[in-house]
């Protein structure tokens, strides 16, 4: 199958940091183990045609805790993408969505998705990650958005950077990088944990 050399999403970003406030309250709980549920939003408004606005969105991130609180137990921190599909299930008004779990996948796969109109949400160990705005003593576990490529990049929405429309990694770098959390191996294991991307349908 032939691509394009790139392809484009339009796709609204929001952060999982949504609020106008102090740096520490900002990367204070529960806002700065939210990457799971900002992704997820990041596509469920993509689908919906929804566009809220700052406070809406919080109000749903923190829906999306309490959901977690009751099905998980008390457990929102680290969510593997199949948890993230029992929360969308849980979250979602009569919406039909449609999904995939893709093990294994090539960045072939992914490009041949985007095409498609679909969306991509990627687990990833975040420590070997490029992006400088992390910092060493943060969370291992990672989600993000791929919404269009170039021919040697992925386009992400990354929910760790507040402002920012779109976040751009080497398509080799993620790939490197997926690893869907399974709590029996954390966190000494991670290299253990499945490469699983969650396809979600247009």
């Amino acid at each position: 199958l032939i691509l394009p050399e790139k392809k484009e999403i339009d796709v609204k970003f929001y952060s999982q940091f949504p609020l106008d406030i102090s740096t520490w309250v900002k990367y204070n709980e529960p806002y700065q183990n939210m990457c799971e549920e900002a992704s997820l939003l990041n596509w469920y408004y993509h689908l919906i045609w929804k566009k809220p606005n700052l406070k809406e969105y919080n109000q749903d991130l923190l829906k999306l805790k309490e959901i977690e609180d009751l099905i998980f137990e008390w457990w929102y921190k680290h969510t593997s993408i199949q948890d993230t599909l029992k929360l969308l299930i849980a979250f979602q008004d009569n919406q039909k969505v449609f999904w995939e779990i893709v093990e294994n996948p090539s960045i072939q796969i992914i490009k041949e998705h985007i095409t498609k109109w679909n969306l991509i949400i990627v687990p990833l160990y975040w420590k070997w990650l490029s992006n400088k705005l992390f910092v060493d003593w943060w969370p291992i576990y990672h989600n993000l958005l791929i919404k269009w490529y170039t021919e040697q990049n992925f386009i992400t929405n990354e929910v760790w950077v507040s402002k920012w429309d779109w976040f751009m990694y080497k398509q080799s770098e993620l790939m490197e990088n997926i690893y869907n959390y399974d709590k029996k191996l954390y966190p000494d294991n991670f290299q253990n944990w499945k490469k699983e991307i969650l396809i979600l349908y247009k």
